[in-house]
């Protein structure tokens, strides 16, 4: 998805000016702690920046204050250029987050394919032990970012694995 100019920073600036129903909902979804949905706080998306995004649902949640009562026709010009590109958006005002959190996440929940929930954890880090066996194929970290293995030796650590830098 091509990024529009500016449009990083400006989510950078709107997480540090994030409202009190903005916080308290991230503390919720943060961490896949919604049925195990990643989501992303003031992620862009072509020109906006929508206060949350569950890539893998195509699912957009934007929280709205008072101003957005007057942008009605921005608002709707906006969704659908999400719609456009096969997200699904809900919209909750910020009074509901702060009054009905646990109805609000139980209508995001309801939203979310049920194949989302991750696996557990044992199973997630077995997974990733095989595949840093691999070599010379690109796996992924915890963090999800993507690196290549050596195609030399397949037993030998990764990068920030060897002797002395113990995880955890």
């Amino acid at each position: 998805m091509q990024r529009h100019a500016g449009a990083t920073a400006r989510a950078r600036l709107l997480r540090r000016r994030s409202t009190d129903a903005e916080r308290l909902l991230w503390s919720k979804l943060r961490d896949r702690r919604l049925a195990g949905a990643h989501f992303r706080r003031q992620h862009p998306v072509g020109p906006f920046v929508v206060d949350f995004c569950c890539l893998d649902a195509r699912l957009i949640i934007e929280v709205d204050g008072g101003e957005h009562s007057v942008r009605v026709r921005q608002d709707q010009n906006r969704d659908q250029f999400l719609a456009g590109r096969g997200f699904r958006v809900l919209r909750f005002w910020n009074h509901e987050v702060l009054r009905q959190t646990e109805a609000i996440l139980q209508a995001i929940a309801a939203a979310l394919p049920p194949h989302l929930d991750p696996l557990p954890a044992g199973e997630r880090k077995r997974k990733g032990i095989a595949c840093r066996q691999m070599a010379g194929r690109a796996v992924s970290n915890h963090a999800g970012r993507r690196r290549t293995t050596s195609t030399t030796d397949a037993t030998s650590p990764l990068p920030g694995q060897g002797e002395g830098k113990g995880e955890g």
